[in-house]
């Protein structure tokens, strides 16, 4: 699974429109399932069967849609959309990875299937975590000098 910093870090990198009136919502999205998982698996190492379906879209749905439920009814539907649009990102991410044991059931409850890209190894996004961090602290620091100049109405100049 890429760190949590990472997965952060592609929320930060992919804050648009409601996604960004809605952040931290958004930020907490992408690291739900980990939060949601991850302690049970590290207090209770043979209840990994129990956990992996957490890592689910279905499961994840769920938990974000109750996650929702602590807000006002006003916010309830933007809460479950950023959350709901952050773990699907960290669903996303984690699917690109290898996996040496046992993989993420996407199709969970309807198939016991794992699969994954496989795209890089989990350790690779920790090695990369320094670049990954300089990037996006250059995207933010980008768009903020953008925001600025266009509300100082510079943006054409």
């Amino acid at each position: 699974m890429p760190d949590l910093l990472t997965h952060l870090c592609a929320a930060q990198l992919l804050r648009r429109g409601l996604l960004a009136r809605r952040f931290p919502l958004f930020a907490l999205g992408t690291i739900l399932p980990d939060i949601i998982s991850r302690p049970i698996h590290i207090l209770f190492p043979s209840a990994y069967p129990f956990v992996q379906p957490l890592h689910s879209p279905a499961v994840c749905a769920v938990y974000c849609a109750l996650v929702s439920l602590l807000f006002v009814p006003p916010i309830r539907r933007e809460a479950f959309a950023c959350l709901l649009a952050g773990a699907a990102l960290h669903l996303a991410l984690d699917a690109c990875q290898r996996q040496v044991g046992p993989e993420y059931l996407w199709l969970f409850p309807f198939s016991w299937r794992p699969g994954s890209i496989g795209l890089f190894w989990p350790e690779q996004a920790l090695f990369l975590l320094p670049a990954t961090l300089a990037a996006t602290a250059a995207v933010s620091a980008l768009r903020g000098r953008r925001a600025r100049r266009a509300a100082a109405g510079m943006d054409g100049v």
